[in-house]
């Protein structure tokens, strides 16, 4: 399935981490079986500068284990169980996957939306080379776009990389949960960047206003995770361009109704 002009990519969260573990082969697999038009994953670096596509900074949330990720090698990360505490039974032998190895899997079949993950690394140059020269491997100027919250990092890969589309992921502020991520940068700096193709933010901070805003500089608003049907519909109604979800099969069935 692809998107139609009048409603927005629907793209997978993590895989479609509704109904399996977050990043692992078999999420992947549910997301293609259901139609999504795009896969959103996060991507790693490892002790031996290779790559695996793992969320969180340590461990502990998905593995049970203590850790960070960047301290293990991708063989010994790729060994390890990625659905500890699911909760749902029948996954215990899902292993958190390498970048290679999910590249191979999904070329041909779906898009994806890779967010490069580098907290801690000051100029990680050799893990975007990496990163790169893998995607070029699967012709993945094709079907996979590169999105960061870290501007720094989208600067350097693009210089690399310039044939990927690139997206800016941005984060404003929570007064509750004082969260504010790329301080430096400022919506309108986003806007007037030539090689963002789009910005990607929560969906709690949309507003109709706020997406004709950044269509009028050209560039496409995409958000983040919206499960609940309501707040899709609206967002559809107001022409956001993409929507990341942990169930893509409500976007799909609220497309087919509105297409009839």
């Amino acid at each position: 399935m692809t998107a139609t002009p009048s409603f927005p990519k629907i793209i997978a969260h993590r895989g479609a981490s509704g109904y399996a573990p977050e990043n692992t082969m078999v999420a992947f697999e549910k997301a293609i079986s259901l139609g999504c038009d795009m896969i959103e994953v996060d991507v790693r670096p490892t002790a031996d500068h290779r790559a695996v596509i793992y969320h969180d900074r340590r461990l502990k949330r998905t593995t049970g284990l203590p850790g960070s990720v960047r301290k293990f090698t991708e063989s010994q990360l790729t060994a390890l169980p990625a659905a500890y505490r699911y909760a749902i039974p029948g996954y215990e032998d899902q292993k958190i996957p390498s970048l290679d190895q999910m590249l191979s899997a999904l070329q041909g079949r779906c898009s994806l939306l890779l967010e490069i993950k580098a907290e801690g690394l000051i100029a990680p140059v050799d893990f975007l080379r990496f990163v790169g020269e893998t995607l070029n491997k699967f012709n993945g100027d094709q079907w996979v776009t590169v999105q960061s919250f870290d501007s720094g990092l989208l600067r350097r890969f693009h210089r690399m990389f310039p044939e990927y589309s690139i997206h800016k992921l941005l984060v404003f502020r929570l007064p509750i949960f004082n969260v504010q991520l790329d301080r430096s940068l400022k919506v309108e700096d986003a806007l007037k960047n030539s090689y963002y193709r789009a910005i990607n933010v929560d969906h709690r901070f949309l507003s109709p206003r706020f997406i004709k805003k950044v269509h009028r500089f050209g560039k496409e608003v995409y958000c983040w995770t919206v499960n609940d049907k309501i707040r899709m519909k609206k967002l559809v109604e107001w022409q956001i361009d993409g929507i990341i979800t942990n169930y893509p099969d409500r976007l799909l069935a609220l497309r087919e109704n509105e297409n009839g």
